[in-house]
């Protein structure tokens, strides 16, 4: 399981954002609402993108279902990011595996360690390259903003 480290310029992600009482609440709240709509009718030609913002001790989770846009859009939110250094892990897998659940497992446990590197307080991101429920088939790169842990 490869990672790449990459530098990214600022960047603009719009979309919905939410505070949940479950993970993956604010894609429901984004598929009634409309919001899934009107950021597909954008048709920018780029992925979409899940920004985790952190979860609370009751285990809700503050996200944000957008895609990279460049400007506003009225009734959408937006978050822009610095210029900063990424950890970028890529991976195709069966949705019905959990293949974005053991991701973040191995994220969390393999590559974000004490003596190697620490996600930075910027939002993660889950970045949807494909995702196909009826083929039960996805690839997705988690993006992590990092330091380089100091020991």
């Amino acid at each position: 399981m490869d990672y790449t480290l990459t530098q990214k310029p600022a960047f603009t992600v719009i979309g919905r954002r939410r505070t949940t009482p479950f993970p993956g609440g604010t894609w429901q709240v984004a598929r009634e609402d409309g919001s899934v709509e009107r950021l597909e009718a954008l048709d920018n030609g780029k992925p979409f993108l899940g920004l985790c913002f952190g979860f609370g001790q009751d285990g809700s989770n503050d996200y944000m279902v957008g895609i990279e846009h460049g400007e506003p859009v009225e009734g959408l939110e937006s978050f822009t990011y610095p210029a900063h250094a990424w950890l970028v892990y890529s991976l195709s897998g069966k949705i019905s595996e959990d293949v974005l659940g053991n991701a973040w497992w191995y994220v969390n446990n393999k590559i974000l360690t004490p003596d190697g590197y620490q996600k930075d307080a910027l939002p993660t991101i889950e970045s949807y390259v494909e995702w196909d429920d009826d083929k039960d088939a996805c690839t997705i790169e988690i993006q992590i903003p990092y330091i380089k842990a100091q020991g």
